[in-house]
């Protein structure tokens, strides 16, 4: 895409475009193997995601576990290491939260209408077929930059 001018990784809203479906792919991926991995069979166990369901859930005490923040602070505190969140480029609507928003709504309805959903574009991408996924940044881009506009 940089080869032929359609995008600039040094352009920031390009990179977040680029950051929204390419991460959007990999929520889709990243279900499919949790998915895969609670429905694979286990010996003389069934299948997980069945066998789980069986032995039910248990209610815990108020305060049985640490809050997130005091947990991420143990697991640092004894050398672990974790990903904080980032923003990958900028979102040239930060400051406008209802462009923001029509922009993003426009976006989904376009992917799912014209680009079969982000399942198919992942489908696509797993099989080496780069070319919905670059129309999806390309498409995110025109669509940000129309509601810029307005």
């Amino acid at each position: 895409m940089e080869e032929n001018g359609m995008l600039n990784r040094l352009d920031l809203t390009h990179l977040f475009a680029t950051s929204i479906v390419g991460c959007s792919v990999a929520r889709v991926l990243y279900q499919r193997f949790v998915n895969g991995w609670n429905n694979r069979s286990v010996p003389k166990k069934l299948i997980l995601a069945q066998y789980i369901l069986s032995k039910g859930n248990f209610i815990l005490p108020a305060r049985t576990l640490p809050t997130a923040a005091a947990a991420t602070e143990l697991y640092r505190s004894t050398g672990g290491q974790l990903t904080d969140k980032s923003q990958f480029g900028e979102d040239p609507l930060s400051a406008s939260p209802e462009k923001q928003e029509r922009r993003d709504a426009m976006f989904w309805d376009e992917i799912n209408t014209t680009f079969g959903g982000i399942e198919n574009i992942t489908n696509h991408t797993t099989n080496h077929q780069y070319h919905l996924l670059q129309q999806a940044v390309i498409k995110f881009i025109e669509i940000g930059l129309f509601v810029a506009s307005q």
